[in-house]
């Protein structure tokens, strides 16, 4: 009788060690797989990210050509006022100045 019941515990131990030596195989290929997948996820994002910094560097130099430009404009406008000013502001020229007194101030200087 001993024997019976020796023989029935040892097959149950034994089918018990092996549901959890099942469970630990089944947990351990799940667990690489999910790796894998946070892996490959992992890369994704990796190549997501670079795509956006080569974006944003172009961008940027995008802008600073925009600023470059604005700057170039800025220093045209001031130069353009500046002849202005001096074209309003100068005085007749010489030749003006001689016509106008031989004309007895009929001649208009431009």
């Amino acid at each position: 009788m001993m024997e019976i019941i020796a023989y029935f515990v040892t097959t149950a131990l034994s089918v018990a060690v092996g549901l959890v030596c099942g469970n630990l195989y089944i947990e351990h290929r799940e667990f690489h797989r999910r790796r894998e997948d946070n892996q490959t996820q992992d890369a994704e994002q990796d190549n997501r990210e670079r795509e956006l910094v080569g974006i944003q560097t172009a961008l940027m130099n995008e802008k600073l050509d925009l600023v470059y430009k604005s700057a170039e404009i800025q220093r045209e406008r001031a130069d353009l006022y500046e002849t202005l000013y001096r074209a309003i502001t100068a005085k007749p020229s010489l030749r003006c100045r001689i016509a106008k007194a031989l004309t007895i101030g009929l001649y208009q200087c431009r």
